[in-house]
Protein backbone atom coordinates (compact mmCIF):
# COMPACT_ATOMS: atom_id res chain seq x y z
CA UNK A 1 0.00 0.00 0.00
CA UNK A 2 1.20 3.37 -0.56
CA UNK A 3 2.24 5.51 2.00
CA UNK A 4 -0.65 8.36 2.64
CA UNK A 5 0.62 11.88 1.79
CA UNK A 6 1.12 14.24 4.70
CA UNK A 7 -1.64 16.11 2.37
CA UNK A 8 -1.69 20.28 1.79
CA UNK A 9 -0.74 22.59 4.37
CA UNK A 10 1.19 19.95 6.25
CA UNK A 11 -0.70 17.87 8.26
CA UNK A 12 1.08 15.80 10.73
CA UNK A 13 0.83 14.04 13.93
CA UNK A 14 -3.00 14.08 15.59
CA UNK A 15 -4.20 16.81 12.40
CA UNK A 16 -3.56 13.71 10.26
CA UNK A 17 -6.54 12.41 12.01
CA UNK A 18 -8.85 14.70 10.47
CA UNK A 19 -8.73 12.12 6.90
CA UNK A 20 -10.11 9.32 9.15
CA UNK A 21 -13.58 10.37 9.37
CA UNK A 22 -13.36 12.41 5.88
CA UNK A 23 -13.35 9.36 4.25
CA UNK A 24 -15.20 7.41 6.53
CA UNK A 25 -18.48 9.87 5.29
CA UNK A 26 -17.26 10.06 1.62
CA UNK A 27 -17.24 6.70 1.21
CA UNK A 28 -20.71 5.64 3.43
CA UNK A 29 -22.66 5.33 0.57
CA UNK A 30 -20.79 2.88 -1.45
CA UNK A 31 -19.35 0.82 1.56
CA UNK A 32 -22.33 0.79 3.40
CA UNK A 33 -25.52 1.83 0.89
CA UNK A 34 -28.36 0.31 3.26
CA UNK A 35 -27.18 2.50 6.72
CA UNK A 36 -28.87 5.96 4.75
CA UNK A 37 -26.17 7.99 4.97
CA UNK A 38 -24.93 9.89 2.69
CA UNK A 39 -22.35 12.97 2.90
CA UNK A 40 -22.38 14.72 -0.73
CA UNK A 41 -19.75 17.55 0.68
CA UNK A 42 -17.69 14.89 2.27
CA UNK A 43 -17.48 13.48 -1.60
CA UNK A 44 -16.74 16.11 -3.17
CA UNK A 45 -13.89 17.13 -1.22
CA UNK A 46 -12.47 13.44 -1.45
CA UNK A 47 -12.21 13.91 -4.74
CA UNK A 48 -10.82 17.54 -4.36
CA UNK A 49 -8.00 16.72 -2.54
CA UNK A 50 -6.46 14.47 -5.23
CA UNK A 51 -4.53 12.25 -2.67
CA UNK A 52 -4.08 8.68 -2.03
CA UNK A 53 -6.16 8.41 0.73
CA UNK A 54 -6.49 4.75 1.28
CA UNK A 55 -4.22 4.68 4.20
CA UNK A 56 -7.28 6.24 6.24
CA UNK A 57 -9.38 3.66 5.43
CA UNK A 58 -10.56 1.58 8.13
CA UNK A 59 -12.06 -1.52 8.94
CA UNK A 60 -16.16 -1.90 8.52
CA UNK A 61 -16.69 -1.73 12.62
CA UNK A 62 -14.38 1.31 12.50
CA UNK A 63 -15.83 3.47 9.29
CA UNK A 64 -19.43 2.31 10.81
CA UNK A 65 -19.12 3.73 13.76
CA UNK A 66 -17.94 7.01 12.40
CA UNK A 67 -20.57 7.12 10.57
CA UNK A 68 -23.01 6.53 13.49
CA UNK A 69 -21.40 9.07 15.84
CA UNK A 70 -21.65 11.37 12.95
CA UNK A 71 -25.39 10.71 12.66
CA UNK A 72 -26.16 10.62 16.37
CA UNK A 73 -24.35 14.33 16.81
CA UNK A 74 -26.62 15.84 14.22
CA UNK A 75 -29.48 14.66 15.67
CA UNK A 76 -28.41 16.63 18.73
CA UNK A 77 -27.34 19.59 17.23
CA UNK A 78 -30.96 19.31 15.40
CA UNK A 79 -32.99 19.14 18.30
CA UNK A 80 -30.39 22.05 20.08
CA UNK A 81 -31.47 24.54 17.09
CA UNK A 82 -35.09 23.41 16.59
CA UNK A 83 -35.27 24.84 20.13
CA UNK A 84 -33.20 27.91 19.58
CA UNK A 85 -33.34 28.48 15.52
CA UNK A 86 -30.13 31.20 16.07
CA UNK A 87 -28.31 29.65 18.06
CA UNK A 88 -24.40 29.54 18.19
CA UNK A 89 -22.48 25.93 17.52
CA UNK A 90 -18.91 25.44 18.66
CA UNK A 91 -17.25 22.51 16.45
CA UNK A 92 -14.25 21.87 18.50
CA UNK A 93 -11.24 19.94 16.48
CA UNK A 94 -13.39 20.35 13.66
CA UNK A 95 -10.97 18.66 11.18
CA UNK A 96 -12.90 17.94 7.87
CA UNK A 97 -16.32 18.16 9.48
CA UNK A 98 -19.18 18.58 7.61
CA UNK A 99 -21.83 18.98 9.92
CA UNK A 100 -22.67 22.99 8.65
CA UNK A 101 -23.44 21.99 5.26
CA UNK A 102 -25.30 18.68 6.82
CA UNK A 103 -27.52 20.65 8.86
CA UNK A 104 -27.94 23.85 8.36
CA UNK A 105 -30.89 25.59 8.77
CA UNK A 106 -30.31 29.39 7.58
CA UNK A 107 -30.03 30.49 10.94
CA UNK A 108 -27.52 29.12 13.35
CA UNK A 109 -23.81 30.68 13.57
CA UNK A 110 -20.80 28.05 13.36
CA UNK A 111 -17.37 28.29 14.94
CA UNK A 112 -15.07 26.02 13.29
CA UNK A 113 -12.14 25.73 15.80
CA UNK A 114 -8.62 23.63 15.12
CA UNK A 115 -4.87 23.82 14.94
CA UNK A 116 -3.63 26.41 12.38
CA UNK A 117 -2.84 23.91 9.56
CA UNK A 118 -6.13 22.09 9.84
CA UNK A 119 -7.83 25.64 9.61
CA UNK A 120 -5.83 26.84 6.84
CA UNK A 121 -6.71 23.54 5.35
CA UNK A 122 -10.33 24.17 5.59
CA UNK A 123 -10.31 27.62 4.24
CA UNK A 124 -9.01 26.45 0.84
CA UNK A 125 -11.81 23.98 0.59
CA UNK A 126 -15.32 25.20 2.03
CA UNK A 127 -16.78 28.58 0.37
CA UNK A 128 -17.13 31.67 2.69
CA UNK A 129 -20.39 31.85 5.12
CA UNK A 130 -20.68 34.66 6.89
CA UNK A 131 -22.50 33.04 9.85
CA UNK A 132 -19.63 30.74 9.82
CA UNK A 133 -16.02 31.70 11.52
CA UNK A 134 -12.98 29.20 11.57
CA UNK A 135 -10.69 29.61 14.37
CA UNK A 136 -7.23 28.65 14.32
CA UNK A 137 -5.42 28.32 17.93
CA UNK A 138 -4.69 25.52 20.19
CA UNK A 139 -7.62 24.28 22.45
CA UNK A 140 -6.33 24.47 26.49
CA UNK A 141 -3.83 27.12 25.96
CA UNK A 142 -3.91 30.22 28.43
CA UNK A 143 -7.27 32.20 27.12
CA UNK A 144 -8.04 29.89 24.46
CA UNK A 145 -11.87 30.78 25.13
CA UNK A 146 -11.60 34.41 25.08
CA UNK A 147 -10.46 33.99 21.27
CA UNK A 148 -13.54 32.55 20.88
CA UNK A 149 -15.47 35.84 20.97
CA UNK A 150 -18.41 33.68 21.53
CA UNK A 151 -21.98 35.68 21.65
CA UNK A 152 -24.32 35.83 24.08
CA UNK A 153 -26.68 33.43 22.66
CA UNK A 154 -27.75 30.07 23.22
CA UNK A 155 -24.69 27.57 22.62
CA UNK A 156 -23.56 24.00 21.62
CA UNK A 157 -20.63 22.69 21.46
CA UNK A 158 -19.54 19.96 19.60
CA UNK A 159 -16.39 17.59 19.84
CA UNK A 160 -16.59 14.76 17.37
CA UNK A 161 -12.90 12.47 18.01
CA UNK A 162 -11.53 15.36 19.85
CA UNK A 163 -11.64 14.64 23.23
CA UNK A 164 -10.56 10.95 23.51
CA UNK A 165 -7.05 12.91 22.17
CA UNK A 166 -6.48 14.83 25.07
CA UNK A 167 -4.48 13.96 28.32
CA UNK A 168 -7.08 13.35 30.97
CA UNK A 169 -6.48 16.75 33.07
CA UNK A 170 -6.49 18.67 29.54
CA UNK A 171 -9.97 17.57 28.60
CA UNK A 172 -11.12 17.73 32.18
CA UNK A 173 -9.46 21.73 31.83
CA UNK A 174 -11.48 22.51 28.92
CA UNK A 175 -14.95 21.25 30.13
CA UNK A 176 -14.25 23.47 32.89
CA UNK A 177 -13.12 26.23 30.46
CA UNK A 178 -16.15 25.94 28.47
CA UNK A 179 -18.84 25.81 31.45
CA UNK A 180 -16.98 29.11 32.64
CA UNK A 181 -17.42 30.73 29.58
CA UNK A 182 -20.76 30.48 28.93
CA UNK A 183 -22.60 31.58 32.65
CA UNK A 184 -26.80 33.15 31.94
CA UNK A 185 -27.38 31.39 28.68
CA UNK A 186 -28.74 27.72 27.68
CA UNK A 187 -25.71 25.55 26.88
CA UNK A 188 -24.79 21.92 26.11
CA UNK A 189 -22.05 19.82 25.35
CA UNK A 190 -21.80 17.11 23.24
CA UNK A 191 -18.64 15.17 22.47
CA UNK A 192 -17.49 11.27 21.92
CA UNK A 193 -15.98 9.07 24.94
CA UNK A 194 -14.26 5.78 24.63
CA UNK A 195 -13.62 2.83 27.38
CA UNK A 196 -10.22 3.17 29.53
CA UNK A 197 -9.82 0.05 28.02
CA UNK A 198 -8.63 1.76 24.85
CA UNK A 199 -6.80 4.55 26.19
CA UNK A 200 -2.74 4.18 24.86
CA UNK A 201 -3.16 0.82 22.89
CA UNK A 202 -3.09 2.11 19.14
CA UNK A 203 -3.66 -1.57 18.20
CA UNK A 204 -7.05 -1.00 19.00
CA UNK A 205 -7.61 1.41 16.32
CA UNK A 206 -6.47 0.05 12.95
CA UNK A 207 -5.84 3.22 11.29
CA UNK A 208 -3.83 4.99 13.95
CA UNK A 209 -1.93 2.19 14.07
CA UNK A 210 -1.17 1.97 10.42
CA UNK A 211 -0.32 6.05 10.40
CA UNK A 212 2.42 5.28 13.58
CA UNK A 213 3.87 2.95 11.88
CA UNK A 214 4.46 4.65 8.82
CA UNK A 215 5.50 7.50 10.44
CA UNK A 216 7.88 6.03 13.20
CA UNK A 217 9.82 9.56 14.03
CA UNK A 218 6.72 11.49 15.15
CA UNK A 219 4.97 11.07 18.27
CA UNK A 220 2.18 8.21 18.16
CA UNK A 221 -1.12 8.96 17.92
CA UNK A 222 -3.44 7.05 20.16
CA UNK A 223 -6.19 7.84 22.44
CA UNK A 224 -5.51 9.05 26.00
CA UNK A 225 -8.57 9.78 27.72
CA UNK A 226 -11.79 7.64 27.88
CA UNK A 227 -14.78 7.50 30.75
CA UNK A 228 -16.33 4.36 32.39
CA UNK A 229 -19.17 6.10 33.90
CA UNK A 230 -21.31 8.87 33.30
CA UNK A 231 -19.85 10.41 36.79
CA UNK A 232 -16.29 10.20 34.74
CA UNK A 233 -17.37 12.90 31.53
CA UNK A 234 -17.14 16.29 33.60
CA UNK A 235 -15.09 17.44 36.36
CA UNK A 236 -17.77 17.68 39.50
CA UNK A 237 -17.21 21.50 39.92
CA UNK A 238 -17.68 22.22 36.43
CA UNK A 239 -21.42 22.72 36.55
CA UNK A 240 -22.49 20.29 33.86
CA UNK A 241 -25.38 17.57 34.06
CA UNK A 242 -24.83 14.47 32.10
CA UNK A 243 -28.61 14.28 30.23
CA UNK A 244 -28.03 11.01 28.23
CA UNK A 245 -25.26 8.68 26.72
CA UNK A 246 -25.56 6.98 23.80
CA UNK A 247 -23.97 3.92 23.50
CA UNK A 248 -22.25 4.10 19.85
CA UNK A 249 -22.18 0.53 18.85
CA UNK A 250 -25.99 -0.19 19.40
CA UNK A 251 -26.33 1.88 16.43
CA UNK A 252 -24.72 -0.60 13.95
CA UNK A 253 -25.94 -3.91 14.86
CA UNK A 254 -25.10 -7.33 16.23
CA UNK A 255 -22.82 -8.28 16.88
CA UNK A 256 -21.55 -4.73 18.32
CA UNK A 257 -24.40 -4.52 20.62
CA UNK A 258 -23.28 -7.57 22.62
CA UNK A 259 -19.79 -6.50 22.60
CA UNK A 260 -20.73 -3.21 24.05
CA UNK A 261 -22.82 -4.73 26.67
CA UNK A 262 -20.17 -7.46 28.05
CA UNK A 263 -17.50 -4.66 28.67
CA UNK A 264 -20.10 -2.80 30.90
CA UNK A 265 -20.62 -5.86 32.73
CA UNK A 266 -16.99 -6.30 33.14
CA UNK A 267 -16.64 -2.87 34.29
CA UNK A 268 -14.96 -1.42 31.29
CA UNK A 269 -17.85 1.44 30.34
CA UNK A 270 -18.86 1.35 26.78
CA UNK A 271 -16.72 0.86 24.12
CA UNK A 272 -17.65 4.10 22.13
CA UNK A 273 -20.47 6.39 22.82
CA UNK A 274 -21.55 9.94 23.05
CA UNK A 275 -22.22 12.26 25.99
CA UNK A 276 -24.70 14.47 26.09
CA UNK A 277 -23.96 17.36 28.55
CA UNK A 278 -26.29 20.81 29.69
CA UNK A 279 -25.85 24.06 31.74
CA UNK A 280 -28.27 25.94 33.49
CA UNK A 281 -29.11 29.33 32.43
CA UNK A 282 -30.10 29.45 36.20
CA UNK A 283 -29.33 27.01 38.66
CA UNK A 284 -32.33 24.38 39.51
CA UNK A 285 -32.23 21.53 41.48
CA UNK A 286 -31.74 18.52 39.53
CA UNK A 287 -32.78 14.58 39.36
CA UNK A 288 -30.47 12.47 37.22
CA UNK A 289 -31.51 10.87 33.93
CA UNK A 290 -32.75 7.35 34.07
CA UNK A 291 -30.75 6.22 31.14
CA UNK A 292 -27.60 6.39 33.43
CA UNK A 293 -27.83 6.99 36.76
CA UNK A 294 -25.13 9.00 38.60
CA UNK A 295 -23.95 8.98 42.00
CA UNK A 296 -24.20 12.36 43.98
CA UNK A 297 -21.74 14.32 44.17
CA UNK A 298 -20.77 13.64 40.91
CA UNK A 299 -20.71 15.84 37.52
CA UNK A 300 -24.45 15.94 37.00
CA UNK A 301 -25.42 17.07 40.73
CA UNK A 302 -23.48 20.28 40.90
CA UNK A 303 -24.83 23.49 42.00
CA UNK A 304 -25.06 24.83 38.95
CA UNK A 305 -26.26 22.11 36.85
CA UNK A 306 -29.36 22.30 34.10
CA UNK A 307 -32.95 21.33 34.38
CA UNK A 308 -33.74 17.94 33.07
CA UNK A 309 -34.19 18.31 29.57
CA UNK A 310 -36.48 16.37 27.49
CA UNK A 311 -34.47 13.09 25.90
CA UNK A 312 -33.70 13.78 22.04
CA UNK A 313 -35.92 11.58 19.67
CA UNK A 314 -34.63 8.05 20.05
CA UNK A 315 -31.87 7.51 17.38
CA UNK A 316 -32.33 4.85 14.96
CA UNK A 317 -30.64 2.14 14.41
CA UNK A 318 -27.36 2.77 11.59
CA UNK A 319 -28.07 -0.44 9.68
CA UNK A 320 -30.01 -2.06 7.17
CA UNK A 321 -33.42 -1.79 9.40
CA UNK A 322 -33.43 1.73 9.45
CA UNK A 323 -35.34 3.98 7.75
CA UNK A 324 -33.09 6.01 4.82
CA UNK A 325 -32.15 9.37 5.20
CA UNK A 326 -30.38 11.18 3.40
CA UNK A 327 -28.39 13.57 4.23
Amino acid sequence: MQRASPAPAGLTGLAETAFIPLVARALAAERFPDAGFRDPTAEAIYGALQLDLTAYVGGNASMHGVIARSWMLDQIVGVFTSRHPNAQIVDLGAGLSTRFERIDNGMMTWIDVDQAPVITLRQTLFPHVPRRRMVALDIGSPGWVDRLELAETPTLVVGEGFFVYLEPEVAAATIRDLAAAVPGRPCELAFDYVSPLLVGTPRAHPVLNRLNAARPDGAPVTFRWGARRAADLAPADAGWQVVRTHPVYDKIGFPYPLIDRLLRLCGGGHVHAIAHLARAAQPRPITPPAAEAVPAGAASRTPDAAPPRPAPRALGRLHPAMPRRRV
